[in-house]
């Protein structure tokens, strides 16, 4: 019986959550979010995780996704990729923004982490698993392949910051599938 890649392991763990689509007005505290975007695929089939993103403040999750590329890292992220890639068009770069989220993204919440120190491990620690991944592929028609820095386009992920800090050890993954599964089956 072969062993699983930690990519391949961290893909099926998320896949047992519902996903969301744009816009949802929930709110959480102290947790992630795993962000999937449609056609991008695994090697082994399942929807491929483009971003890792933390939130810690009631409803703040889903306002930084609001109308506003001022307020969010990853909205200036897909306004530069557009731009890059279709050029100026009529619509404004806030419609075409918010329409590319809409249209393209689905997104997993995963439940309260109450301690700052482990979450901001786990959340640097999953962006670096990813991003190093030998098995991390990008499709063709990836948005990111338009991102100026080589970091998105070759980490095939919507982060920057994180991705050659320490990758998760096996305790923290232990630790991540205890903590998920006991928050998802209450």
């Amino acid at each position: 019986m072969s062993k699983l890649s930690t990519y391949h392991e961290l893909h099926l763990l998320f896949q047992s959550f519902p996903k969301i689509r744009y816009p949802h007005k929930g709110s959480q505290d102290n947790g992630f979010y795993i962000l999937y975007e449609r056609g991008e695929r695994t090697s082994f089939g399942l929807p491929r995780i483009v971003r890792i993103g933390n939130y810690s403040g009631t409803g703040r999750l889903f306002g930084k996704h609001s109308p506003s590329s001022n307020r969010s890292v990853f909205r200036r992220h897909i306004g530069k990729c557009l731009l890059a890639r279709d050029g100026n068009t009529q619509a404004s770069l806030e419609e075409r923004i918010t329409h590319y989220l809409r249209q393209h993204f689905s997104f997993v919440l995963l439940p309260r982490v109450p301690d700052d120190e482990i979450r901001a491990r786990l959340y640097a620690g999953l962006i670096a698993t990813l991003a190093q991944s030998e098995e991390r592929r990008c499709s063709k028609n990836w948005l990111g392949r338009w991102h100026p820095s080589r970091v998105v386009r070759e980490g095939c992920l919507w982060n920057i910051a994180h991705t050659s800090d320490r990758r998760l050890s096996n305790q923290e993954i232990l630790f991540l599938h205890e903590h998920l599964s006991k928050q998802h089956t209450s």
